[in-house]
């Protein structure tokens, strides 16, 4: 593959280290006590330390680096999290994973996109019964390369509200004007919000749909936050929505609430 050709050529050319063999993986680490390159003639492992590089070779190495996760959807994630770049392609483990991928690419940014491989990794892992400290380093991970939007992704994927971005797109889809940009203008400050956001979707009452609202409203104001953003798909849950907001309306007198629609889609943001 040819990033890996390049990972050896920049290495032959900037290191003075001539690999004989092919390189099947890749780890990129920041250890202050390891060497700048580590090559395993055994089993093709190829370890770039960061920490060791000279500025000037961190500059020449980067446009690799990005080229390899602009164009060949690569995924690096540091040596403590136990986590290799195999043929500079993650191969997921499910179908389901693979067709909720697809979905996403070429639809968000290729960092949102980037971001979103390794979050449904933590998610996975959780599920896996992964120890805490495993999770919390492969989410700092996440945080360091894509500061808080990347947080913000990895929470909204982990709590299943990648799914709904789903169905606001295939709704959204029905209509003649749409358009993907259209698509990121009700995706892009969901994202930016993250954990502000609720989603209301089919099979919730208003009962529940509320509860959650003001749940959030009060982990917000512990915060210092004073506004939650809500969003729904169908006739059905915009009426939902709007018969909850209404009984809110009397009961928070400082609620001040910002409305708009797209056919069957709503979004609100409330400051309180």
């Amino acid at each position: 593959m040819a990033f890996l050709d390049g990972l050896k050529e920049f290495v032959r050319v900037h290191l003075n280290i001539n690999i004989q063999v092919g390189v099947k993986t890749v780890n990129i680490v920041a250890d202050p006590g390891a060497d700048a390159v580590c090559f395993n003639e055994t089993t093709g492992a190829l370890k770039i330390n960061w920490e060791k590089l000279p500025e000037d070779k961190i500059e020449e190495l980067k446009p690799l680096i990005q080229d390899a996760v602009r164009k060949h959807a690569a995924l690096l994630i540091e040596n403590k999290s136990k986590e290799l770049l195999e043929e500079i392609k993650i191969t997921e483990s499910s179908k389901e994973d693979q067709d909720f991928l697809s979905f996403f690419k070429g639809k968000i940014p290729d960092d949102d996109y980037t971001a979103l491989r390794a979050s449904l990794h933590v998610k996975r892992r959780f599920e896996e019964g992964a120890q805490k400290e495993e999770i919390n380093r492969l989410k700092l991970d996440i945080i360091k390369r894509y500061s808080r939007r990347g947080r913000n992704i990895c929470d909204l994927c982990s709590a299943g509200y990648f799914e709904g971005l789903i169905k606001i797109y295939e709704e959204m889809q029905k209509y003649p004007d749409f358009s993907n940009e259209a698509f990121l203008e009700v995706y892009n400050p969901i994202v930016d919000e993250g954990n502000l956001t609720v989603f209301v979707s089919g099979g919730r009452t208003e009962d529940q749909v509320r509860q959650e609202i003001e749940s959030k409203m009060r982990r917000n104001r512990q915060y210092g936050i004073h506004a939650l953003y809500i969003h729904g798909i169908g006739r059905s849950n915009i009426e939902k929505i709007n018969m909850v907001i209404y009984d809110l309306k009397s009961e928070y007198s400082t609620l001040k609430i910002q409305t708009s629609e797209y056919q069957n889609i709503i979004s609100m943001k409330l400051t309180f």
